[in-house]
């Protein structure tokens, strides 16, 4: 029983105090399912993906204007060539057209959702302390349960301590005899 009220008391009270303290007082953070460094590869991954392609499709283009599309990761000439290319999706196939496109839009999914992991990672950080006060609320009430009936257990068996009324009574007593000075 005693290791299950240890448990209770850790799981429920010590460790999510001990979290909001380090939340508010300390630089030490929560960790992050998002990997900085990967999310950061993979988007220089597609606009390396996109430079090439857009190199390769639009070549008489300004290159200023291709380097600014690959930088804004804009997929919009991949959708729009794709769509055109389903006409001709066996000649597309062999020449590799509809491959890379495919691919180059899976590393845009890839990126897009590293961008949602790091939208989920913003949510918790914002969220951390109610967390953390909504675990230990329950633990805090019923440890004043317990002790409330704990003193109430005291008086009734034991009369330990005074019950209410007569701490209510020894004050009207005490008031009393301040009123008659």
């Amino acid at each position: 029983f005693m290791a299950k009220m240890a448990s209770f008391y850790a799981e429920h009270v010590r460790e999510p105090i001990t979290d909001i303290f380090n939340e508010l007082f300390t630089s030490k953070e929560r960790e992050t399912i998002t990997d900085q460094a990967a999310r950061e590869e993979i988007e220089q991954s597609l606009r390396n993906m996109l430079r090439s392609w857009l190199d390769d499709q639009y070549p008489h283009t300004d290159e200023a204007w291709r380097e600014e599309r690959a930088n804004k990761m804009d997929m919009s000439l991949i959708e729009k060539r794709k769509e055109d290319n389903v006409y001709n999706a066996l000649k597309s196939t062999f020449t590799g057209d509809i491959i890379r496109m495919a691919l180059i839009e899976a590393q845009f999914i890839k990126k897009e959702l590293m961008q949602a992991m790091k939208g989920i990672d913003e949510v918790m950080d914002s969220n951390e302390l109610n967390f953390r006060l909504a675990a230990t609320a329950p633990a805090l009430m019923l440890m004043y349960a317990v002790r409330e009936a704990a003193q109430y257990l005291l008086y009734a068996f034991l009369k330990v301590g005074q019950s209410r009324a007569s701490t209510y009574a020894s004050i009207r007593s005490i008031i009393l005899e301040i009123e008659r000075l």
